[in-house]
């Protein structure tokens, strides 16, 4: 909306002598309404929407598809996901919607896996493909497409870094990948979020599996940023997000900082590249003394937060999630409240500029489970708030979000 000053108001009759004031606010005020309509229009996301899949799942497949991948042969595409409930991985084509291949991921002994928690997988090709254990690297193992064991993963222990355990994850947000003879890893800490001495620079959030030597080797400069340090923050606030741009360059989004760290693996170095939502300038808050849960989740929902980020190599583009605070938040947790939020989705080129910043709305699609593909960026029409969702099928909605709409 336009104001105008009474100097302003007492020249229009000089510019315009036959038109009566009345009518010209008029028409300011439908011009500014025109811009604004224009702005919605161009930020929408269904304006950027190009194909619809629907995926046929059965009675023993749950639609959260946690641990998913996209993955591309020749002119085919795939979904491959980890499928927990009947310790299999399942690959589903993209043209026909339909799951093409079970494969039973073999439970226990010297070539299954070690434990009964699957979480993650890595499919790197049909002779390939890795799967995680929860709270551990070491137990997980490397099968090929008709269930054949391949490798077991077994590294030497680092009790001084680990304690003998990695609390790694390889989901959606912080996919683990390979490259080489390499698994890339995230791992989170495993003590108490709220203890301020948990964030520290003595803790590497990601490291390396050397899958011929057994390995393992941490980035001992990617650690929390300063910004983090000695504070007791929000449960939520101290996720994070990783993506590869290649082996050796991370990107690394944290909920609390307009900025993304990138990571430079090869020359060992850690830079800050603008990414900042229109909506919002980030303004942290932490917790003089530790909080309770309703504190805690009211602070996170009631809030703009940043969320994922994402690199897509198809078509060289970088997005980042900014989840926007709810109107309603007070007596409801963070999780799954946070499905309700709306969210938008910054596009960035890969010199690091914005291109342009997406709406979508929530309770209709996960701001957790969206992947870049050839096409365009893949998101799931699986939330749970969403009352249209039927459990027979998977519906996946793919934008092009690679320039805005003029």
């Amino acid at each position: 909306m336009y104001f105008f000053s009474s100097q302003i108001i007492n020249q229009l009759p000089r510019y315009f002598p036959s038109v009566p004031i009345i009518v010209l606010l008029i028409i300011f005020s439908a011009s500014c309404n025109q811009s604004k309509n224009v702005e919605e229009e161009n930020t929408s996301h269904a304006n950027y929407l190009t194909k619809k899949i629907s995926l046929a799942l059965d009675d023993s497949t749950s639609n959260e598809f946690h641990y998913t991948q996209y993955y591309q042969e020749d002119s085919e595409e795939y979904l491959v996901t980890l499928n927990t409930l009947t310790y299999t991985v399942d690959k589903y084509s993209l043209s026909s919607g339909g799951m093409i291949k079970r494969t039973k991921v073999p439970m226990g002994g010297p070539e299954g896996v070690t434990g009964s928690v699957l979480q993650g997988l890595t499919y790197s090709s049909p002779d390939s493909i890795f799967v995680f254990v929860r709270g551990n690297i070491n137990g997980s193992i490397c099968i090929d497409e008709d269930g054949n064991f391949v490798h077991k993963l077994s590294p030497a222990r680092n009790k001084l870094i680990d304690h003998g355990l990695v609390n790694h994850v390889s989901t959606v947000p912080n996919p683990t990948f390979k490259s080489g003879n390499k698994l890339h890893f995230v791992r989170y800490s495993l003590g108490d979020n709220y203890n301020p001495s948990e964030f520290n620079k003595q803790f590497p959030i990601t490291l390396e599996y050397n899958i011929e030597t057994n390995e393992l080797t941490y980035d001992s400069l990617n650690t929390y940023p300063d910004l983090y340090l000695d504070k007791i923050w929000p449960f939520t606030d101290t996720d994070y997000s990783r993506t590869a741009i290649s082996d050796s360059l991370y990107l690394i989004s944290w909920p609390l900082m307009d900025s993304l760290v990138v990571f430079d693996k090869k020359n060992n170095t850690t830079n800050h590249i603008s990414a900042q939502s229109k909506y919002f300038k980030s303004d942290p808050q932490d917790f003089k003394v530790r909080p309770s849960e309703k504190q805690d989740n009211e602070l996170v929902l009631s809030n703009y937060r940043y969320g994922d980020v994402h690199y897509d190599p198809y078509n060289k583009l970088i997005y980042r999630i900014a989840l926007h605070p709810l109107k309603d938040y007070k007596n409801k947790t963070a999780w799954p409240a946070a499905s309700e939020q709306d969210f938008s989705i910054i596009v960035m080129d890969e010199r690091f500029e914005i291109i342009h910043e997406v709406d979508f709305p929530g309770s209709q699609y996960s701001s957790f489970l969206i992947i870049p593909s050839k096409a365009g960026l893949m998101l799931f029409r699986n939330n749970i708030y969403d009352e249209t969702v039927s459990e027979d099928e998977l519906v996946v909605e793919i934008f092009d979000l690679s320039k805005p709409i003029q």
